[in-house]
């Protein structure tokens, strides 16, 4: 695999979490976030998806995706193991595409610092203002799943 990061990245946003704890949940958000980085296309992506739940829970995981624009809503439930109480989760997949360098730039900074030191990095107005944008995107991300979880 590649080091380069990808030019479009999805943000995860647990809408229900039935009876999961918060060890699952995660564990479910890496297969997630792993797969979306790696797969284009809905088929290729469905298929890759519930092999990749498969190898991680041990049991078959059907999953259903559905697209709103280029957000995608993935529901999945499991057919035995431990997700047999409320075992079905909903989870939304928000698309943040990169258009640029500059935009490329400004979302790995934005996931490694916080709002408190963007002020004392020294880097251009235009990028520090996109840097903020993808901040805020991402602090909102986090509170939604905090509320949820």
């Amino acid at each position: 695999t590649s080091n380069m990061p990808p030019l479009q990245k999805y943000v995860l946003e647990p809408v229900s979490t039935g009876d999961f704890d918060k060890a699952t949940i995660e564990k479910l958000f890496t297969v997630l976030e792993t797969v979306l980085d790696v797969v284009v296309g809905e088929d290729t992506f469905q298929a890759t998806l519930r092999t990749k739940l498969e190898e991680s829970f041990g049991y078959y995981v059907s999953t259903l995706i559905n697209g709103s624009g280029k957000d995608l809503w993935i529901l999945m439930s499991a057919h035995k193991g431990v997700w047999t109480n409320n075992g079905t989760i909903m989870v939304l997949a928000r698309f943040h595409s990169v258009r640029s360098l500059q935009d490329l730039a400004a979302w790995q900074v934005a996931q490694r610092v916080s709002k408190n030191n963007l002020e004392k990095l020294l880097i251009p107005k235009t990028v520090k203002s996109c840097v903020a944008r993808f901040i805020q995107t991402l602090d909102q991300s986090e509170e939604y799943k905090k509320k949820k979880l």
